[in-house]
């Protein structure tokens, strides 16, 4: 009944943007969500397994078009750019709404999907959220943060464990969901992150490659 289901939340100091999600009824092996902003553009929200904005996030990305057709896209974050769209889509439209103010979007995905470009959503994990107030993927978010959830993996429920979000701290070059991590990698990230270097030393250390990545279409 609905007393079994445990409801759990994130939302930002200032209400401008909450994610809810419950169990779906009769099956413990999907979470249905609620995601909303105040915008009348796109809205997104992303899962990761390091608090690094950007890079390596699963990211689910949607919006209501201005005919009042709604989308949402399962999609994988590795770059300042938009999300890429992955090629199984595991996430749901349940519903939509949108007034003057604010879009909101309902949708269900299951806590582990099979898909190498998906984050199982059990343990701790980083949630990304953005939003904009255009309808363009490729525009600039207006609001951006994170925060650290705990999904619980026994019967499919799930708790909030929440914390202010904590600055990036260097980690090993982005890499594509299929990649292993290498030990060799070493990175240095700004403080706004604006700007990331990356340096990896060869199998047989002799050759350095170094990847550079700026918030900026000039030099």
């Amino acid at each position: 009944g609905p007393s079994e289901l445990e409801a759990s939340s994130f939302a930002t100091a200032s209400g401008d943007f909450r994610l809810e999600w419950v169990p779906a009824p009769g099956d413990p092996t999907v979470f249905d969500f609620t995601m909303t902003a105040q915008t009348t553009g796109w809205l997104s929200v992303g899962f990761s397994t390091s608090n690094v904005a950007h890079f390596n996030v699963d990211t689910i990305f949607a919006n209501v078009d201005a005919a009042g057709t709604a989308m949402v896209q399962d999609g994988w974050l590795n770059s300042y750019g938009a999300p890429t769209a992955d090629t199984s889509q595991d996430v749901t439209l349940r519903a939509a709404s949108q007034s003057a103010t604010t879009t909101t979007i309902a949708f269900s995905r299951k806590i582990g999907t099979g898909d190498q470009s998906d984050v199982d959503l059990e343990g701790e994990l980083t949630l990304h959220y953005a939003y904009a107030l255009s309808q363009s993927a490729s525009s600039m978010h207006t609001a951006a943060g994170r925060a650290q959830v705990h999904f619980l993996a026994s019967g499919g429920r799930a708790g909030p464990s929440l914390s202010p979000p904590s600055p990036p701290a260097p980690l090993p070059a982005p890499i594509a969901p299929s990649q292993a991590r290498s030990s060799n990698a070493t990175a240095y990230v700004s403080a706004d992150g604006a700007f990331r270097l990356v340096w990896e030393l060869s199998a047989d250390r002799t050759v350095i490659t170094f990847t550079a990545t700026a918030k900026t279409s000039g030099w």
